[in-house]
């Protein structure tokens, strides 16, 4: 497996960011309000985690709730667009459960429930590695020792068929995590170091078609105040 099971990529949208403090002119080593969404949006170039529902396969009827515990340890490395690469490496570990029944009632052909809740941490190591986001000309990012993603996702998929009807699949997932740590960046002739940390929580329904979302985000970058909402 190539990819954490967990983070599925989704990207964040990161230009809505509302970031603190005035823009005054940096000293050596510090950023601007905008450069700081600069940097934040070429990290999530590289890698952004927005974990996803799982896709168990189909079942057959079952007599009881099947339960499947899954434990996951990738490792792999990421090309940077301006040169250099990042290391990411995962452990995953998710528990989703599914009862699956036929004719569950008079009119009901098929029904089927799946529960799932999992926590997955993930390590991103930067190593040389460029990215370029906007108009903030091209980031390079060191490991100090890197970032790390801490996230728990639980969720549901139901679905069910009723007699003489398509089926009908309804989703929810809920996630939450932190985005954590510290590296070293350069831009140009300008250089310094970052701490990042971020509590991110999303939450996404589809019933029946009808889809809804939130995302939050709050915290720090680079000693600014960041807070978004959609």
């Amino acid at each position: 497996m190539s990819r954490s099971l967990l983070s599925r990529f989704a990207w964040v949208p990161l230009s809505a960011l509302a970031l603190g403090c005035g823009d005054a002119g940096p000293e050596l080593g510090e950023l601007t309000d905008a450069e700081a969404s600069s940097l934040l949006a070429a990290l999530s170039v590289i890698w952004f985690p927005s974990p996803s529902a799982p896709s168990p396969a189909p079942q057959g009827p079952l007599l009881v709730p099947q339960t499947t515990l899954i434990q996951d340890t990738t490792a792999y490395t990421v090309s940077c667009g301006g040169g250099g690469t990042a290391a990411v490496s995962s452990i995953d570990s998710l528990s989703i459960t599914v009862d699956a029944r036929i004719n569950p009632s008079p009119d009901t052909t098929y029904a089927s429930n799946t529960d799932y809740g999992g926590t997955s941490v993930t390590t991103v190591a930067y190593a040389g590695c460029g990215s370029t986001a906007g108009q903030g000309g091209t980031w390079v990012f060191d490991a100090a020792p890197g970032l790390t993603f801490t996230y728990d996702i639980e969720g549901t998929i139901d679905s069910y068929a009723l007699t003489g009807q398509n089926a009908v699949i309804s989703t929810t997932v809920d996630w939450s995590g932190l985005w954590s740590g510290s590296f070293n960046w350069s831009n140009g002739s300008r250089s310094g170091s970052c701490t990042i940390s971020l509590t991110s929580t999303a939450e996404t329904s589809n019933i029946g078609g009808q889809i809804t979302s939130t995302f939050t985000q709050q915290g720090q970058i680079c000693g600014i105040d960041v807070s978004t909402q959609s």
